[in-house]
């Protein structure tokens, strides 16, 4: 039979509320944190991305969402080095961030670490890091073909290459939390 587990530890990361404390109140005050998105979220601006018109694919229909800004995660109790969390996207700062909250709402004096699971409910949408990858990869090789077929020496390549650590976008959150 298996083995009883229970639900310890609350945490969170939403719009306008860096813990759930914080989104409690904002939804007490009624506060709507839907907002444009930043100018850097999207590869193309807004008025290229928006289109009233649902049938239209790869477009959103909607100018306002609710994004998390400002966030800085705080390193304090976790034991990964700067380097590598420094190169994890930031869908996996945001689980860190939450789970270390988990962790400090339960009561966990006598647990052993090593026996403590975490799942984690994602829905798997190209991150930052997953959609920088595909460009880098894809993006090259549709421009050296655009390139050679022109007859055209290919500029050198201008943006960073991605690590190779954020390609696992559905478990990877979860896995360097536990």
């Amino acid at each position: 039979m298996p083995e009883p587990i229970a639900i310890v530890g609350l945490g969170g990361v939403l719009p306008g509320a860096a813990t759930l404390d914080d989104f409690w109140s904002v939804v007490e005050a009624g506060v709507d944190t839907a907002s444009d998105p930043p100018p850097d979220r999207w590869c193309l601006a807004l008025d290229r991305a928006y289109s009233t018109d649902r049938a239209q694919p790869d477009r959103v229909h909607s100018r306002r969402a609710c994004f998390v800004r400002d966030f800085e995660l705080d390193l304090e109790g976790i034991d990964l080095s700067g380097e590598l969390v420094e190169s994890l996207d930031p869908m996996v700062h945001l689980a860190l961030h939450a789970g270390r909250q988990a962790w400090r709402d339960c009561v966990a004096d006598a647990v052993d670490p090593a026996r403590v699971g975490v799942m984690l409910g994602n829905i798997v949408l190209p991150t930052a890091s997953a959609s920088a990858m595909a460009d880098w990869i894809l993006g090259r090789r549709f421009e050296r073909e655009l390139f050679r077929a022109a007859g055209v020496p290919m500029p050198p390549e201008t943006r960073a290459p991605v690590a190779a650590i954020n390609r696992w976008v559905a478990g990877l959150p979860a896995a360097m939390l536990a």
